[in-house]
Formats: structure tokens, C-alpha cells, sequence
């Protein structure tokens, strides 16, 4: 079995399931692992929208410091993703790292918060040009993602910005294979179970 002993560091990568992954949130997906160490890993669905408004997120609107006809133009269009099965009542922010907020993690040109300051600014137009706003994460115990990988459940992949934060929801899992130099269409799609 593999393990992070064996220098398997995920952190920064993306995650992508393969046909073997069915379960509703996880088939398909892309997830990007912002933590993977000897205790486990940690990562964002990037690609299943939620059916929760961005706005509802933002509480009282007459609370934010700018006009709330400014607000909802800057936050038109913007998706809250279900970003895992895991704490699905915390929100987690993924953003391009112009900005940096209350325990703001980077790797390379990707930052992470749960800070709600973040979404401030950005319904302020203040705030970082990309964010991807998910609610939930995804987790595993330490091994569980080795072995799930080693099992052919996932391909990982370097994370990509445009990918993440550009590309539209129904092409980034094939977009992300894609990366990889592989034709999505022949991988096999055939039941299984994750």
C-alpha cells in the first residue's frame, strides 16, 4: 500500500475520479487537496454545483459596506459548490492569491480560507479576480486515499487555475483528464463503487 511515507503528496493536486467512483458526489469529480500528510488528506469538489445562492451566504446585505444593487452585480453568476460530504454547514474558498485573508493557505497561485471576509470583499468588488466558493469538503484517514488511488479510483493531476476558476462546470473533469494526456473517452465507463 502506498502512503505518505512514500512521498505521495497530494497537496496542491488535483484529484480526479475515474469510472470506478459512483457515489452521487464524488462521480465525475474533481477535487482539489489542499492538505495531504501523514494523518490524511483534505480536498474541495470543484465541480458539483450546490443549489445554495451565493447571496444567501452574505447575511443582511444592508450590513456590507457598498450598495446592494453593487453587490448582487458583482456576485451574479457566482456558483456555492458542494465541496464534499464533510462539514457541509462550513464554507471554504478557493481564490486566486492576489489577496490574503484570517488563516489563508497558498500553493503556488491557489489560496484557501474559510474566512467570510473574503466573501465580503469579493460581493464588494474588493476582493480576489477568481473564487470558488464550496460548502463541505472532502476527507480521508491516513492510507485511505493511497489505497483508493492505488485501487484506480482516482488520477491526480497538477492543479490548474483555469481549470479550476474559468472553465465551465460541465467540462472540468474532462478537461482535467485531458491534462493528464488522456482521451476521456476511452477511459471505461462501467459500474463500480468508491
Amino acid at each position: 500500500m502506498l502512503s505518505f511515507a512514500n512521498d505521495l503528496n497530494l497537496k496542491g493536486q488535483f484529484l480526479i475520479a475515474t469510472p470506478k467512483v459512483t457515489s452521487d458526489i464524488f462521480a465525475q469529480s474533481v477535487i482539489y487537496m489542499f492538505e495531504h500528510n501523514a494523518n490524511g488528506a483534505v480536498g474541495i469538489v470543484i465541480n458539483k454545483p450546490s443549489k445554495v445562492p451565493f447571496v444567501e451566504l452574505l447575511g443582511d446585505l444592508s450590513e456590507i459596506d457598498c450598495p446592494e444593487e453593487e453587490i448582487l452585480r458583482n456576485i451574479d453568476n457566482t456558483l456555492v459548490f458542494a465541496g464534499g460530504p464533510v462539514n457541509r454547514d462550513k464554507g471554504y474558498v478557493l481564490h486566486s492569491a492576489e489577496r490574503f485573508y484570517r488563516a489563508t493557505i497558498t500553493h503556488e497561485n491557489i489560496a484557501f480560507t474559510s474566512s467570510r471576509d473574503v466573501l465580503i470583499d469579493y460581493a464588494k468588488g474588493n476582493g480576489p479576480k477568481h473564487i470558488l466558493l464550496a460548502l463541505g469538503c472532502a476527507s480521508w484517514d491516513a492510507g485511505q486515499l493511497e489505497s483508493e488511488i492505488m485501487a484506480n479510483f482516482w488520477l491526480t493531476a497538477p492543479a490548474n487555475e483555469a481549470i479550476m476558476f474559468t472553465a465551465p462546470v460541465v467540462e472540468k473533469h474532462r478537461r482535467a483528464i485531458s491534462s493528464l494526456g488522456i482521451e476521456p473517452s476511452s477511459l471505461l465507463w462501467s459500474a463500480g463503487n468508491a
